[in-house]
């Protein structure tokens, strides 16, 4: 069984290859915030979305199975691209006050590339050192950074399991 905040092997090299190709094969764009906002003190790295859905369904079964009977689905990965002096500081990746039926209940984030220096901070703790395909898991509302490398480019694959929001605050007419 896995166990939040703990580092597991999630992915194969294989499909950290086949995950990094994709990246490289479509468009890298310039990282924004939630509804395509910029601000570049909070992040400037960038990133791929992963749309190639084969997978999705075996991801949303490992949620469901390991952390959460009540996850429905997954929101599309992202695949985050960090060369020296590129970050994204502490944020969440979810919040208290979401209109959304369903929300980020769980962030997942794959190690495809490590690089030296880099990693990822989730309420202080540091993973830095994971091996390619090691991943962890943490409630989206987790205060976490991505820390940029000192050498090398890290490559990192995020997944959200979407849960319903029982906190739902519906917009006032």
């Amino acid at each position: 069984m896995y166990r939040l905040l703990e580092p597991f092997q999630f992915l194969s090299e294989e499909e950290c290859d086949e995950i990094i190709q994709y990246a490289r094969n479509n468009e890298i764009k310039e990282a924004t915030l939630h509804l395509g906002h910029s601000n570049k003190s909070l992040r400037n790295n960038r990133v791929v979305w992963y749309m190639d859905s084969i997978r999705y369904q075996r991801w949303t079964d490992f949620f469901c199975k390991n952390f959460e009977a009540k996850i429905r689905w997954i929101q599309t990965p992202q695949i985050a691209l960090y060369a020296p002096g590129e970050y994204y500081d502490i944020h969440q990746d979810e919040g208290d006050s979401s209109p959304r039926t369903d929300i980020r209940y769980l962030t997942l984030t794959a190690n495809l590339q490590p690089a030296d220096g880099a990693g990822l901070e989730i309420e202080g703790k540091k993973f830095l050192t994971t091996g390619r395909g090691t991943a962890v898991v943490f409630p989206s509302k987790m205060q976490h950074r991505a820390l940029s490398p000192i050498s090398g480019e890290r490559i990192s694959f995020t997944i959200w399991a979407m849960g319903p929001n029982n906190k739902r605050i519906l917009p006032k007419h």
